[in-house]
C-alpha cells in the first residue's frame, strides 16, 4: 500500500494564496498581511524549505525559501515598529513628534512591501508552482530519518553557537536574538511537519521541571502538535524537554524584546532630540542585566542541565 502523502508545504502555500489574494483586493495589501497573521504560515513554509534545502540540492527549494523569508522578515520589521509605537506612546518620555517618526519608519517599510507585492504580482506564481508540485512527499522512512538528522544538526549548531560565548553575551541582536532564532526553528519544525514529530510522555523526574515547565507550556496551543495516524515513521520528542524548550524560547523572547526596544529608544532620542535627557549609563546597565539574564538561562539549558540532549529520542 502506497504511503499517505504528507506535503505540509502545499497546505501552507494554499493558506498564503488565500491571504495574498485577499490582500491584493485591499487598499493596503502589506498592512492587510500584517493584520491577518500572514507571518504564521510564512514561518511554517520557511521551516519546511529549510529542511528541503538540507535534503536536496534542487535550486527550486532555495527560491521558495528566499520568497518566504523575505516576506516574513519584512512583516517582522513592521511588527517590531508597531510594538515599539504602542509601548512608547504610553511613555511620557516620548513626545508626539517622536512617535510620528516611528510611524513614518513603519509606513516606509509597508510602502516598500506594497511596491514589491505589485511588482512580483503578489508572488502568486511561486505559490501556485508549489501547489502543483505533486511529487513532494515527506512520508518516507528514508526522508524522515534525514529530517531527524537535520533537526539534530540544527540543535548541535545552536549548542556550538552558545559555546562561543561561554563568558557571556555582549550583543542582543547578534547573539541573544540569533540563538533564539536557532532554537525557535526546532519548535516550529515540531508543528510544521504535520504530525511527523510526536511528543512522548517521559516518567523521569528532572531537576529543572518546576522551574521550566509551567501551566503556560502545558496549555499553550503552540505546544499542541498535529496528530497524523498515517505517518510511516515518527520522530519522537521528549515532551518535558520540549516544554522546557518552549519556556526558554518564550523567556528569551521577552528579554530580546526589552533589549531591542531599549536600543531603539536610544536611537530614537539620538535621531530626533539629542538634547533630550538620556541616562546612557542607566540604559547600558539595563542592557547588561538583560544580556546576563539571557546567558544564565541558556547556561542552565545547555550546560547545567544539558536539557537539549534529552529532546530528541
Amino acid at each position: 500500500m502506497e504511503n499517505a502523502i504528507i506535503n505540509p508545504l502545499k497546505s501552507y502555500s494554499k493558506q498564503l494564496v488565500l491571504v495574498l489574494k485577499k490582500a491584493e483586493a485591499s487598499k493596503n495589501p502589506a498592512l492587510y498581511l500584517c493584520k491577518n497573521d500572514a507571518r504564521t504560515p510564512l514561518f511554517m513554509a520557511e521551516s519546511i524549505t529549510r529542511i528541503l534545502m538540507s535534503l536536496s540540492a534542487n535550486p527550486i527549494f532555495e527560491t521558495w525559501h528566499k520568497t518566504f523569508k523575505k516576506l516574513e522578515d519584512t512583516l517582522g520589521e513592521v511588527d517590531h515598529y508597531d510594538a515599539a509605537i504602542k509601548q512608547f506612546s504610553a511613555n511620557k518620555l516620548f513626545n508626539k513628534e517622536q512617535i510620528n517618526y516611528l510611524e513614518k519608519k513603519r509606513d516606509k517599510i509597508l510602502n516598500k512591501l506594497n511596491e514589491k507585492l505589485v511588482k512580483k504580482k503578489f508572488y502568486l506564481s511561486v505559490f501556485n508552482q508549489i501547489n502543483l508540485s505533486e511529487e513532494l512527499n515527506l512520508n518516507q522512512k528514508i526522508i524522515i530519518a534525514e529530517i531527524k538528522k537535520h533537526i539534530e544538526t540544527e540543535l548541535q549548531n545552536a549548542t556550538e553557537f552558545f559555546n562561543k560565548y561561554a563568558k557571556g553575551f555582549t550583543d542582543m541582536e547578534l547573539q541573544v536574538h540569533e540563538l533564539r532564532r536557532k532554537l525557535r526553528w526546532i519548535s516550529i519544525y515540531a508543528r510544521s511537519l504535520n504530525g511527523i514529530i510526536v511528543l512522548k510522555n517521559i516518567i523521569t523526574k528532572y531537576p529543572w521541571e518546576k522551574q521550566l515547565i509551567t501551566a503556560t507550556e502545558k496549555t499553550s496551543p503552540y505546544n499542541k502538535l498535529p496528530i497524523n495516524n498515517n505517518v510511516d515513521e515518527y520522530i519522537y520528542f521528549n515532551k518535558k524537554a520540549f516544554y522546557a524548550l518552549s519556556n526558554i524560547i518564550k523567556t528569551l523572547g521577552v528579554i530580546k524584546d526589552k533589549g531591542l526596544t531599549t536600543l531603539l529608544a536610544q536611537k530614537l532620542i539620538k535621531k530626533t532630540n539629542p538634547q533630550q535627557v538620556n541616562d546612557t549609563q542607566q540604559t547600558n546597565v539595563e542592557e547588561e542585566r538583560l544580556l546576563h539574564q539571557a546567558h544564565q538561562l541558556l547556561y542552565l539549558y545547555f550546560k547545567q542541565y544539558k536539557i537539549h540532549k534529552d529532546l530528541i529520542l
